[in-house]
């Protein structure tokens, strides 16, 4: 009869399994189902789960659930047997199994006539990596718990899990997109991605709104994008493009729209493949239309106010009309303005200016020297740029980096204008400031996207590119640098017996156990597939196998899920005196090979092949 129990919840607990796999909803509501599900499965009455992260001793009651007993209701589930889950998880943690006891201890003189008594108790934990990553709790079974009921629960929770990790990331992953579509459409900005392989465009539904489109978001042929921008400002646009993809850099145009007549902002970054040929485009476009307007309003209204300052001992009227005009656009400017003399010493300031700088009054303003608000690393940059524009070399707007009163950094766009008297001589400075941080932290952003690797989240081929040739000649400055180059043993057989999906999780996981083995001043990036490059700044070669040797032992001994253990092979090389990298990287590659040929997961450093 046992056996014949046992194998009819083996095949309710592998039916169950198949339903948790493909399960939908919220992750809240599968839990609390789960829970259900182990509490039939084993007869119990009451139970709990809980998710956890024992690093930080954390342990967050995600599910639990009340059933009535013989007419009586408890309190809560927590009342009822979640008293004595510090000292059973103190057990599970230090026996890293589970925890179970057919003869609990009542406490009759603790327990009140609305609680259920404990008669038996299981907690089954979730481990992975050696980390509890959940603990289920079940309580008053029929007859007490089994071994049956432990190997079920334990199979049970790891099938959970394995789902509970996938719907949190992709929770998490649904929510930071729409905080960025969010984000994106209050400040009007649409994000397009140009595949200049197939020359199409993904257009997002704020760019199709800003270009005045009957169309959804989606693709669009690049010359359809083309036709939409002014035939005045075409040519110059074409030109800008084209010279960021030749030069792989950042690209920056506005242009007028054919459509509504819209001037239009475009920030794009070039992307490229393994080889280095560009590929794509990506970038964002802004309305700019109003500040545009206005900036051209404010810009003419101070050439004027200017006239009006140098003939006001003449024209006792026009001063009046000029302060009054000067008072209304100060006052409905969403720009701050500040006047300085040519000293830097601030003499007006507007409310808008106060609030932008994070002061509670015009008077702490007044007197003080404008470069004491700049921050330090920005003030030779603003004592340049102020002497040029004294001397009539530079004129423009110029972002700076400020330090609010109570220390918050926040940057602005800046635009200044001398002020002068009747004769030409220059008696003030005028800058008309507009706050750029939200704008500055987006094409920060969009950079950082641009380095990093999409699955691993490490740096791409091209950003270890551009690291490379910086750390290039670092032999003149009597520097040492070590280059690791580590390839996933027999990967194309994870993808052809587990499929890619599994594959990825593989590389993810390899990206995370190199990250955590590294040191903080190595730099770590995928270099394509399943090969990967360890950057080792002031490390000579034997320092560098050491490294290596230490990161193929923890991934040899990680379990990864599915597949088990896996090995990594190893080529090891240092920059020498006057070559390129070049060089190294070929080294390190050829010791790679040369590993994978003497048999893998082996650490194979220049010196079996190069003789110096």
């Amino acid at each position: 009869m046992d056996v014949m129990k046992d194998q009819i919840n083996e095949m309710q607990l592998r039916q169950l399994v198949d339903m948790i796999r493909y399960s939908a909803g919220s992750l809240q509501s599968f839990l609390d189902y789960t829970l259900k599900q182990a509490i039939l499965l084993t007869g119990s009455q009451m139970g709990y789960i809980c998710c956890c992260n024992e690093e930080q001793n954390r342990f967050a009651l995600s599910s639990g659930l009340e059933k009535s007993a013989n007419d009586q209701q408890m309190d809560t589930y927590q009342q009822a047997f979640l008293k004595a889950h510090a000292r059973v998880l103190d057990e599970v943690k230090l026996s890293r199994k589970p925890f179970v006891s057919n003869q609990f201890e009542r406490r009759k003189t603790e327990t009140k006539p609305d609680h259920v008594v404990i008669d038996n108790y299981m907690t089954v934990p979730v481990i992975r990596d050696d980390e509890i990553m959940g603990v289920i709790g079940l309580a008053n079974g029929q007859g007490g718990f089994e071994e049956s009921d432990i190997l079920h629960v334990s199979l049970l929770m790891e099938a959970v899990f394995n789902v509970v990790i996938v719907k949190q990331a992709k929770e998490e992953l649904e929510l930071l997109s729409n905080r960025f579509k969010l984000a994106n459409r209050v400040a009007m900005i649409g994000v397009f991605d140009w595949d200049m392989k197939s020359d199409s465009l993904f257009l997002d539904e704020q760019m199709v709104e800003l270009y005045g489109l009957e169309m959804k978001a989606g693709r669009v042929a690049h010359s359809i994008w083309e036709k939409i921008i002014h035939p005045d400002d075409l040519n110059q646009v074409q030109d800008l493009i084209r010279q960021a993809i030749e030069s792989k850099s950042e690209c920056t145009a506005e242009f007028r729209t054919i459509n509504n007549s819209r001037r239009i902002r475009l920030l794009a970054t070039v992307d490229t493949d393994e080889s280095g040929q560009p590929i794509r485009m990506i970038g964002a476009n802004w309305d700019i239309t109003k500040e545009h307007e206005d900036y051209n309003k404010l810009l003419e209204t101070n050439r004027r106010l200017e006239d009006e300052v140098i003939e006001r001992t003449y024209i006792e009227d026009a001063l009046r009309v000029s302060e009054e005009k000067f008072k209304a656009i100060v006052d409905t400017s969403p720009d701050g303005i500040a006047i300085t003399d040519m000293d830097g010493i601030v003499n007006f300031v507007t409310d808008r200016t106060v609030e932008m700088w994070g002061y509670d009054s015009k008077e702490e303003l007044l007197g003080r020297n404008a470069m004491e608000f700049i921050h330090e690393s920005y003030l030779s940059k603003a004592i340049y740029f102020i002497g040029e524009m004294i001397n009539g070399n530079l004129t423009g707007a110029a972002e700076y980096l400020m330090v609010k009163k109570d220390g918050t950094l926040f940057y602005i766009e800046a635009n200044a204008n001398i002020l002068k008297d009747k004769d030409g001589n220059p008696t003030g400075i005028l800058y008309i400031e507009r706050d750029v941080t939200e704008r500055r932290r987006l094409e920060d952003e969009m950079k950082e996207m641009a380095q990093k690797d999409q699955l691993t989240g490490l740096f791409n081929r091209r950003k270890i590119d551009e690291v490379l040739l910086e750390n290039e000649p670092v032999q003149t400055r009597n520097r040492l640098l070590s280059v690791i180059m580590l390839d996933i043993d027999y990967f194309k057989k994870v993808n052809d017996e587990h499929g890619h999906l599994v594959g990825d999780e593989v590389l993810v996981s390899v990206g995370q156990l190199l990250t955590d083995g590294i040191r903080q001043t190595d730099i770590l990036g995928r270099w394509g597939g399943e090969e990967f490059i360890i950057i080792c700044p002031d490390t000579d070669l034997s320092g560098a196998r050491q490294l290596a040797e230490k990161l193929r032992i923890k991934i040899s001994n990680h379990i990864f899920n599915e597949v088990g253990q896996k090995t990594c092979s190893f080529g090891v090389a240092q920059l020498k005196a006057d070559e390129t990298v070049d060089d190294v990287l070929s080294r390190s590659d050829s010791a790679l090979y040369l590993a994978k040929e003497m048999g893998r997961n082996r650490v194979v450093t220049e010196e079996a092949f190069y003789t110096p």
